[in-house]
């Protein structure tokens, strides 16, 4: 069942980003003189949730969340708990609480355990793209496109 189960949601929910346009290109690093950005594609929690929503219906899967300090400083740790139709997986995450809020790790957490049933998981393939930058919006100028091998 699990593979099955793997191929019906990475299959429905890799298409449907596509084709909605629902990935993000978050931008990985700013160049020297802060003209030139090197985005890469993503997803968010809340694409992530549509999706499963989309794919599996809204009463087929739940997520949890242990959060708690980790052992040294102002680092937080968030660990996700992810079913679907049955099947858990988890994955941990760590974070300074001064750089990222509790929000943020726990979406964080939701995408990067979503990775391990294949959602957006062919995004993590994808290389960088430099494009132009706005330093005074902190923001891409462009939005790249995916490459064909990526489209469904």
């Amino acid at each position: 069942m699990g593979n099955v189960l793997k191929d019906r949601i990475a299959s429905g929910a890799a298409a449907v980003l596509v084709r909605e346009g629902l990935q993000n290109w978050s931008v990985d690093r700013v160049s020297r003189h802060r003209r030139r950005a090197l985005v890469r594609a993503s997803i968010n929690a809340s694409i992530v949730m549509e999706r499963l929503d989309a794919v599996v219906g809204t009463a087929a899967w739940s997520d949890s969340y242990d959060i708690r300090p980790a052992e040294t400083g102002s680092v937080t740790r968030v660990q996700c708990s992810l079913t679907i139709l049955g099947v858990t997986k988890q994955d941990v995450i760590e974070g300074d609480i001064g750089q990222q809020s509790t929000r943020e790790l726990v979406q964080q957490a939701l995408r990067q355990t979503a990775t391990k049933f294949g959602i957006g998981r062919y995004l993590e393939k994808l290389e960088g793209v430099w494009v132009d930058y706005d330093d005074e919006r902190a923001e891409p100028l462009e939005t790249p496109t995916l490459p064909e091998w990526a489209m469904p």
